[in-house]
């Protein structure tokens, strides 16, 4: 069986050490706190992530924004 991994991108580390605590027993969770950089993770393996949740508020990056360049590259 294939692992499954869940990238969860926000700016809080502590909302994404309970995305682990929650998540981890059941999938591989990655995690990333500047969307930019899971952009660039996310090019680079575009194959890896089932499912990638992004928060909608980031200083960085927003997470529509995030959302409209990660569409360009997938698409």
């Amino acid at each position: 069986m294939e692992d499954k991994r869940i990238l969860f991108i926000d700016d809080d580390e502590l909302i994404l050490t309970g995305y682990k605590r929650l998540f981890g027993d059941k999938f591989i969770v990655d995690t990333e706190t500047n969307g930019i950089i899971a952009l660039d993770t996310i090019r680079k393996y575009p194959n890896r992530y089932s499912v990638v949740i992004v928060d909608m508020q980031m200083p960085i990056i927003s997470g529509i924004d995030f959302l409209k360049k990660l569409k360009q590259f997938i698409v």
